[in-house]
């Protein structure tokens, strides 16, 4: 009798009671396997999996809205077991990309070259602008509620 006991990485992997063995599947790969211990047959799958995955690296960016990745670029490298994504800065620097960031990187896209342009400049009138408030603001004859109410005495 068989026992499921996980499905690892798109591998179901079950106990066949009566062989004492663990068995191991996989319908991408179209291959199956036993092995006398659990861990035995992870390893099994890890390194097939790591032996006939073809990955091809690839530039993404930050996304427009994203706080302090605005136009960063990573080359990405690599997916680990755990499906985060090994990333390479233009330094050469590897990090991870955690679960939480992957919302802030998009694929480069040459069409996006323009609006790039477009809120470089828009950013810049915005600097320029915001400068101009603070000045018109200092210009401002303030006198508070506070200050009213202590000369009042209340």
């Amino acid at each position: 009798m068989k026992v499921h006991i996980e499905n690892y990485r798109g591998w179901d992997i079950s106990f066949d009671t009566d062989k004492e063995m663990f068995h191991y599947v996989s319908s991408d790969y179209d291959t199956d396997g036993k092995k006398i211990s659990y861990a035995a047959a992870k390893k099994f799958i890890d390194d097939f999996i790591k032996e006939n995955q073809t990955f091809t690296p690839f530039w993404v960016e930050g996304v427009p809205d994203s706080y302090g990745r605005t136009g960063k670029k990573l080359k990405v490298v690599g997916i680990r077991k755990d499906g985060r994504f090994i990333s390479e800065n233009e330094k050469g620097e590897k990090d991870q990309i955690s679960d939480y960031d992957i919302k802030d990187y998009m694929a480069i896209n040459e069409a996006n070259g323009p609006l790039w342009d477009e809120l470089k400049a828009i950013d810049s009138d915005a600097k320029v602008l915001s400068e101009k408030r603070k000045t018109v603001i200092a210009k401002f004859t303030v006198k508070t509620l506070k200050e009213i109410k202590s000369e009042l005495n209340l």
